[in-house]
């Protein structure tokens, strides 16, 4: 009783974070959307762009794609080739499988390690952007939290399919 108890706890947090990172990656999209309508209606309407456009926009799309990154983790959906689907015995699938839950785990473990050293070099120098003035270590902090977190989810996928007891 006490596993499955343990199981609701762990398919809450995991639902609470799937909203969270859902509704931040959303956030950001419409954001993105209404700076780039912005940047077309000065352009159009007034002598002037928004200044900050560009860098509101590419700060904007790395939360973006490291909010998803998880996401898309926790769902085996990042890319995958099926070149060697069939090249593999069906009872070799799980193998398979594994390995390249664990080669995605290493991948992004790998990411996350070089953003880590990227945001504390951007930190130690206080990078800032041109206009805005915004620090750039926050940003890549936080890329480097999603990636690690996408890592892990990753491993754990990779564990909990060597623990299944179909193939």
């Amino acid at each position: 009783m006490a596993e499955k108890s343990g199981e609701g706890v762990w398919a809450r947090g995991v639902a609470a974070c799937d909203r969270a990172l859902g509704l931040l990656a959303a956030a950001t999209l419409f954001f993105m959307m209404c700076v780039t309508f912005l940047d077309v209606v000065m352009r159009k309407m007034l002598p002037g762009t928004f200044p900050a456009a560009d860098e509101l926009t590419k700060l904007s799309l790395g939360v973006l794609i490291f909010a998803s990154l998880p996401l898309i983790a926790a769902r085996r959906e990042l890319l995958v080739i099926s070149l060697f689907d069939n090249a593999f015995p069906r009872r070799m699938n799980r193998v398979r499988l594994v390995v390249i839950d664990l080669a995605s785990a290493a991948l992004l473990g790998v990411l996350a390690w070089r953003l880590a050293v990227t945001a504390q070099r951007f930190g130690e120098f206080d990078d800032r952007t041109l206009f805005l003035g915004a620090p750039i270590a926050p940003f890549a902090w936080f890329m480097f939290a999603t990636a690690g977190f996408a890592s892990a989810i990753a491993l754990a996928l990779a564990i909990a399919r060597l623990r299944a007891d179909d193939a």
